[in-house]
């Protein structure tokens, strides 16, 4: 079965929203799902089920980041790591803006936060000063 992790993970959002509602219509059609869980098989039911909530979610974010000039889907809980440090995460994207962090990105692969960027102590020099 090809996996499309990859296009949630790299952030390929044209990718992942074909990919998605191709996976919908399939299934809308009456196409089997995808085995969504490797141990303790639920069964076609559940995989339907749950690859269409899937799919859903997906082409919902990616509309989200079609339609922010940032790419940061609004609507979801904001937790954002710095890439150097451990630093508490701002309440909100906003205020992380005031807060002078740069490089923000959505990163939905990420485990404990799903935004990252640089904290102002950690500001990445460009490459031309030395």
């Amino acid at each position: 079965m090809e996996s499309h992790a990859g296009p949630w993970k790299h952030q390929c959002w044209e990718e992942l929203q074909e990919a998605a509602t191709d996976l919908g219509d399939w299934t809308s059609r009456g196409g089997f799902p995808p085995e969504v869980q490797t141990e303790d098989r639920m069964g076609m039911l559940w995989n339907r089920a749950v690859a269409r909530a899937v799919c859903e979610l997906a082409i919902n974010i990616c509309w989200q980041v079609f339609q922010s000039p940032d790419g940061i889907p609004h609507g979801l809980p904001f937790s954002l790591s710095c890439v150097d440090c451990d630093v508490d995460s701002p309440p909100n994207y906003e205020a992380a803006r005031i807060a002078g962090w740069t490089g923000i990105e959505f990163r939905p692969d990420m485990q404990a936060a799903i935004f990252r960027g640089y904290c102002p102590k950690h500001i990445p020099e460009p490459p031309w000063v030395t």
